[in-house]
């Protein structure tokens, strides 16, 4: 199943997803960098939570620059947590009976369901006076897998936070969310 939920916060996220004390981490289930996106920022491996709140201020590596200032502060909208999370049978399989092909075959769909979003990620751009929506075909994910529920039961998800981020012609533009 998958949930879609706005990020509203940079620095509040950073810290939820990358807070590993409430979660009991599998060898497989790492956090990590994913989509072409993040390829082209240099964004690869695991995810540092200050590069993570930079990146969802809108401050990209290479010195990019999406935020939005108003009043003395930053309106840049971060991204959308899209939460992916295995039925509760597979959940109880993969963790009470050790069953690590259950993971792994939980984290290849995340990671094909990603690259689908992935292909329909688009900006808005200005020609001849009109705002249009252009297809882009990359994002800037980052997967962060948990083990468990807030109430501490066995719950296998993904929080595959997508970065207001996407490139379109060279240029890093915020992402138009028509089709996610």
């Amino acid at each position: 199943m998958m949930s879609i939920a706005q990020v509203r916060s940079a620095g509040s996220a950073a810290g939820y997803y990358t807070d590993q004390d409430n979660y009991y981490v599998l060898g497989s289930m790492e956090d990590r960098w994913a989509g072409k996106g993040a390829e082209q920022l240099g964004l690869q491996g695991a995810v540092d939570k200050d590069v993570f709140t930079r990146v969802l201020e809108g401050r990209l590596p290479g010195g990019a620059d999406l935020s939005r200032q108003q009043d003395g502060t930053n309106k840049h909208r971060p991204g959308y947590d899209l939460t992916f999370s295995a039925p509760k049978s597979v959940s109880l399989m993969a963790m009470l009976g050790g069953d690590k092909r259950l993971i792994d075959a939980h984290n290849r769909a995340v990671t094909e369901a990603v690259r689908q979003v992935e292909s329909l990620a688009s900006t808005r751009v200005m020609t001849d006076g009109q705002s249009e929506t252009v297809l882009t075909g990359n994002l800037v994910v980052a997967l962060f897998n948990h083990d468990t529920s807030r109430d501490q039961e066995p719950q296998i998800h993904t929080h595959a936070v997508v970065v207001n981020a996407t490139r379109h012609d060279g240029e890093w533009k915020t992402l138009s969310s028509d089709k996610v």
